[in-house]
Order: C-alpha cells, then structure tokens, then sequence
C-alpha cells in the first residue's frame, strides 16, 4: 500500500470534464464518456484539485486537502474506477 501513496496521479487529459460546486456537492460531467456523476465535497475538491494542480501523490493530495493518505485511497480507487483519476503515465 505504501507504494500506491508515491503514484502520481491526475486527471486524464482526455476526460473533459465539466462541473459545477453547490456548498459541499459537486457534480461532475465526463464528456467522453457522456455519464454524470454527484460527489460529495471530498471526491469533488480532490477532482477540482488535481486539475488543476497536474500529477501529484497520494501524499501531496492528502496534505493539501487536511486529511490522511489512507482516509483518501477508497475515494481515490473509486475515482479511478469512473476513469476520473488516473495514473500518470
């Protein structure tokens, strides 16, 4: 597990998404794919801050939102799974 917090990981840039932020929600658009999806704040501001950051690891992400690298992995998977974050290559 510890190896998977030093992976860079981003947005594709091939996923096009678009969204919107209402108070703690945020819904996501992956226009290649054409599905929707609703997160909640924390997904939604690790999504927000990776595009605009660039690659960065598990690590980086967690000390920029207040949290723990492991607090973040289950949504870090589950975002990967919706093609939203990905691996850098």
């Amino acid at each position: 597990m510890a190896m998977f917090f030093s992976i860079p990981l981003h947005v594709p840039g091939n996923a096009e998404l678009a969204w919107r932020q209402w108070d703690d929600e945020y819904v996501i658009h992956h226009l290649l794919s054409n599905d929707t999806y609703r997160l909640t704040e924390l997904p939604g501001a690790l999504i927000d801050y990776l595009s605009r950051s660039g690659p960065r690891s598990t690590i980086d992400i967690a000390a920029h939102l207040g949290c723990g690298p492991s607090s973040i992995a289950d949504v870090l998977l589950e975002l990967a799974r919706l093609d939203l974050v990905t691996c850098q290559s």
